[in-house]
Formats: C-alpha cells, sequence, structure tokens
C-alpha cells in the first residue's frame, strides 16, 4: 500500500482520483475523528454531507484535496501520530498500518450507521494494540 501511495503522490496536484466505492463520508468522518482540528477535512465533510444530503455523488477528488484530507497520504502529521502514540520517528509503513487496523477494527467494533469511532477508545493516544483486545 505504501508503495502505490508514493507513486499516486508522485502525480500533479490537479490529477482526479477515481475511487471504486462510495465510502466518502465515511471516511472523512473516520479522518476526522483522528485528525480533528484540520479544517480541510471540516469543510470536504460539510460538502460531502451536502452533497449526500441531495443525492449526489463524492467522487471524483482530486490529489491535492486528498493529500489535506485523507489520512493515509498525511502520515507525517502530527495531529495523527500522537492519535497512535508514535513520534516523527516512526516510519510511514508503521502509521499506515496503524490507521488501517484502526479502520478495519472501528468498522467491526462499531457497526452502525453513526460510526462513533471515539467510541473505540477514550484515549487520545489510541494504541490498536488495546483495540485489538477488545474486539
Amino acid at each position: 500500500m505504501s508503495a502505490s501511495l508514493d507513486a499516486i503522490t508522485r502525480l500533479p496536484a490537479d490529477t482526479y482520483v477515481y475511487p471504486g466505492h462510495e465510502y466518502t463520508l465515511t471516511n472523512l468522518e473516520f479522518a476526522k475523528w483522528l485528525e480533528p482540528s484540520n479544517q480541510d477535512l471540516e469543510s470536504k465533510l460539510r460538502w460531502a454531507k451536502t452533497q449526500r444530503s441531495l443525492g449526489l455523488g463524492t467522487v471524483p477528488s482530486t490529489l491535492i484535496s486528498e493529500a489535506r484530507t485523507n489520512p493515509y497520504l498525511r502520515t507525517n502529521e502530527r495531529a495523527i501520530l500522537s492519535r497512535f502514540g508514535f513520534d516523527a520517528g516512526a516510519t510511514k509503513v508503521e502509521v499506515i498500518q496503524a490507521i488501517r487496523d484502526l479502520k478495519d477494527g472501528a468498522r467491526k467494533w462499531e457497526g452502525d450507521a453513526e460510526n462513533d469511532f471515539g467510541s473505540v477508545g477514550e484515549d487520545s493516544r489510541l494504541n490498536c494494540m488495546h483495540l485489538a483486545s477488545k474486539i
């Protein structure tokens, strides 16, 4: 996954990104939980909610938008690192794996339409091993 993301990020910023499924709202809610002070995420989440309420899609996106809102492309951001208890020395692969494990675990853990990721752990330095032990 890391190599694929590296290849994608080398494309021009205005490159359109076409995901295979309409998971934008759920993905943005998860990303917002990971990085609550990201104003780009807040704006995109509001936009996506409006789009979906009107029965409209949210794709395609652009690479620049993804770079500002997609946690898999933001593995060096302090807020994301601290969510997992990582310091700046964490590798991209470690952070990607932690994000993926948490997202997979949160989906299994919650299983509801609200996707209240905050209930998977109250500690802001959430540890994926802790989450796994709860499942």
